[in-house]
């Protein structure tokens, strides 16, 4: 079996030339990375394409960590530690480019190894950052960006929620402004969605079923099977926990009546 510095140097070269083989290549190398338990992303990336201009080397890496974010809701969390690596090196070289940044913030949000509150800490960083390098122009950038650093800021800790909480209600009414404005009527039902998951978080139920129903709304229009069945589970979550705080309260109201 290869070691896994020459399996990432083989998925390196071949994600210029073709990178969907590069994204069955890794995807068929599942093994190899399960069977070594000693594995540090940053001693696997670095040495990666260091003859190449930084420029080229910066663009190559940034399809590396693609592919490895492609294959994140796999079962390796490794995948996602060298998606982080992959990326920070790339944004690292042309710091210029705030689409890097951007995938290096989504990816240090799907991380899973080490400290929760510091992978989310950082992918607010590079979010924040990445989305002022964003042109205004850039749109749909903007709208994607303003949508990934809401979902960042919503899973800040508890200390920083009530700031966080109203930073990224911020960040979804620009994402929801700019795809209404765009007409991205499946971009708008996931920020919807998503929005509607703060608010039912932030113990705003009413405010939540209002989000998960414009979601089913223009999921229902589109035809999208998954993606309604999530607003609808959503939805359904919500109208139910609305009901059992409901009934709590009238039992709480009950017993204070019957002790007068």
């Amino acid at each position: 079996m290869e070691s896994l510095e020459h399996l990432l140097d083989r998925i390196y070269v071949l994600a210029r030339t073709n990178k969907g083989a590069a994204v069955q290549y890794t995807y068929d190398q599942i093994d190899a990375f399960q069977s070594d338990k000693f594995w540090e992303p940053r001693r696997l990336i670095g040495p990666l394409g260091t003859k190449d201009p930084p420029t080229v080397r910066a663009a190559n890496l940034a399809l590396v960590g693609d592919i490895f974010l492609e294959l994140t809701q796999g079962p390796l969390a490794l995948f996602r530690d060298l998606a982080v690596e992959a990326l920070e090196t790339a944004s690292a070289l042309n710091s210029t480019d705030a689409s890097l940044v951007l995938k290096a913030g989504a990816a240090w949000l799907q991380k899973i190894n080490g400290d929760r509150e510091h992978n989310v800490g950082r992918a607010v960083q590079q979010l924040e950052r990445g989305l002022d390098r964003t042109s205004i122009g850039e749109t749909m950038n903007r709208g994607l960006a303003n949508n990934l650093l809401g979902l960042a800021l919503a899973e800040l800790p508890c200390g920083l929620q009530a700031r966080s909480s109203q930073e990224a209600e911020a960040c979804f009414k620009d994402a929801l402004s700019i795809f209404q404005q765009m007409r991205e009527r499946a971009l708008e039902a996931m920020v919807y969605l998503n929005f509607g998951n703060l608010k039912a978080s932030a113990a705003n139920p009413s405010a939540a079923i209002d989000c998960y129903r414009m979601a089913l709304r223009i999921y229902s229009e589109h035809g999208e099977s998954d993606d309604i069945a999530l607003a609808e589970r959503n939805l359904g979550v919500t109208l139910l926990d609305g009901v059992g705080d409901h009934r709590s309260e009238e039992r709480r109201v009950g017993k204070e009546c019957r002790s007068r």
